[in-house]
C-alpha cells in the first residue's frame, strides 16, 4: 500500500489522501493541521522580514498545510461541498478584479 508514493498532481494527491486518511486518527490531524498552519504563518512571515529571501521553507510549508486541508475536507466536509464553497470564492475574486480593473 505505501509503495509509489510520488504524485505529479493535486488530483493524486487528493485520490492518496482519500485512502489514507480515514486510516489516520481525526483528533490528532486536526491538530496537526493547527500546527502545519501556524508553521506557514510563521515562514511567510519570516519569508516577508528576511533579505534575501530564501522560500524553501515557504514552499515546504505549503505542502504540509496542503495535505493537511486535504485531510480536513475529508474529515469535516466533501470534495463536492468544497467544490462549490471554492467555486464562490473565485467568483469573489473575478467580481473584485472586474470592480477594480480600471483602477
Amino acid at each position: 500500500m505505501w509503495k509509489d508514493l510520488k504524485v505529479k498532481t493535486i488530483q493524486e494527491i487528493i485520490n492518496k489522501l482519500k485512502v489514507y486518511t480515514p486510516q489516520l486518527n481525526k483528533e490528532a490531524q486536526t491538530i496537526q493541521a493547527m500546527e502545519e498552519c501556524g508553521e506557514l504563518i510563521q515562514a511567510i512571515a519570516k519569508e516577508l522580514n528576511d533579505k534575501p529571501r530564501d522560500n524553501e521553507n515557504v514552499k515546504e510549508e505549503i505542502a504540509d498545510v496542503l495535505i493537511m486541508v486535504i485531510q480536513m475536507m475529508f474529515y469535516f466536509s466533501t470534495e463536492k461541498e468544497t467544490i462549490k464553497y471554492i467555486n464562490k470564492k473565485i467568483t469573489k475574486i473575478q467580481n473584485y478584479l472586474e470592480m477594480n480593473k480600471n483602477e
